[in-house]
């Protein structure tokens, strides 16, 4: 799995060069040095004289970067140029670098080999926790995501399709008596809520299908999903002071799920995700006191006492800034009938 991902990564590397410069080198014409022109047909590369890239070797990375992209497929088929242009951007590229690090003998630069410590640890770090995992976690089995499939499915919105609800229409007014106008003006109609809606020139808002899910208001959603029989005109339902819904139930949807063959695989990711962090929630603090490793949590809340001393004072600064702000224009009022009232002195 680490191999693979790690080829991924020079792969899409690769895919992200070609972007970023494959239109570049439109109308260009590539120039064959006399070295070029001179290797045997199963060496793609040589340095020195000697081979340091074959053929065999450079279809088998592109095999291998086509099939990790859909997209480079695509580009592939309408690129006659595409081998090239991945070979420039990626292969090529990483030759010359290699060839460069040794003839520059960067690896004995000392900010080198920090940033090549610092690789190594974090590497080491995380093959570290991918072997804590694989020995402390069991693989999810098909038996654990077929039983939280079914125990679940009513309730987890990612196992669903589309949600049970009941699909609905309704109209608001400010006043209840002329919701209730339009309530016994639409049973006349048998429902008819787009001619009813016409007939007092208001617009029908269509509420969609209404599920516990919806972000519509409380009381309107309550309602519907207790309708007892659908389709119906909903008796007027109150919903704020100066809002009151008439409401039509169209039609009840069942929940529709997504097969389980279908999710399995995203359920297994899941479940895994849950027994990773449940083990080390309990084995973290057992391991730290097995191998005698104590916490100086005093630093912690030293600096959490800091921290709240600092707000404090943030939090008095504006206050007294705000209090501030608040005096000057009265100051300025009163400076102003000042000047007004001496100005009235001299004129009498």
């Amino acid at each position: 799995m680490m191999n693979k991902q790690v080829k991924i990564y020079g792969v899409t590397c690769a895919f992200l060069l070609l972007l970023s410069g494959c239109s570049c080198d439109k109308g260009k014409k590539s120039v064959e040095t006399p070295q070029e022109v001179s290797i045997d047909a199963e060496v793609l590369v040589t340095k020195d004289g000697q081979p340091i890239l074959t053929v065999k070797e450079f279809q088998e990375f592109m095999q291998e970067a086509i099939g990790a992209d859909p997209q480079m497929q695509l580009m592939a088929q309408f690129m006659p140029d595409f081998e090239e242009q991945i070979f420039e951007r990626a292969q090529l590229s990483k030759l010359v670098l290699e060839a460069w690090e040794i003839k520059s003998n960067i690896k004995e630069d000392a900010e080198y080999k920090k940033l090549i410590d610092q690789a190594r640890k974090a590497y080491e770090m995380m093959v570290t926790q991918k072997m804590f995992i694989k020995k402390h976690v069991s693989d999810v089995t098909d038996k654990e995501a077929q039983n939280y499939y079914d125990e679940n499915k009513t309730k987890d919105p990612n196992l669903m399709m589309a949600p049970e609800g009941v699909e609905a229409k309704g109209l608001s007014f400010e006043k209840e008596a002329d919701a209730q106008k339009f309530f016994n003006k639409l049973n006349e109609l048998q429902g008819n809520i787009e001619q009813a809606a016409k007939d007092v020139k208001k617009e029908v808002e269509d509420l969609g299908l209404v599920s516990q899910m919806s972000m519509i208001d409380p009381t309107v959603k309550e309602r519907l999903l207790d309708a007892k029989k659908v389709p119906a005109v909903l008796p007027v339902i109150k919903a704020g002071d100066k809002e009151f819904w008439v409401v039509k139930a169209i039609k009840k949807q069942k929940a529709q799920y997504i097969p389980f063959d279908q999710i399995k695989d995203r359920i297994k990711e899941s479940l895994m995700s849950k027994k990773i962090e449940e083990v080390f929630e309990k084995q973290i603090p057992e391991y730290q006191k097995q191998y005698n490793i104590v916490v100086n949590r005093s630093y912690f809340e030293n600096k959490k006492k800091e921290r709240e001393e600092q707000q404090a004072k943030m939090m008095q600064a504006m206050k007294e800034a705000k209090e501030k702000e608040q005096k000057e224009p009265a100051t300025q009022e009163q400076s102003k009938e000042l000047v007004q009232a001496k100005s009235m002195q001299k004129t009498a």
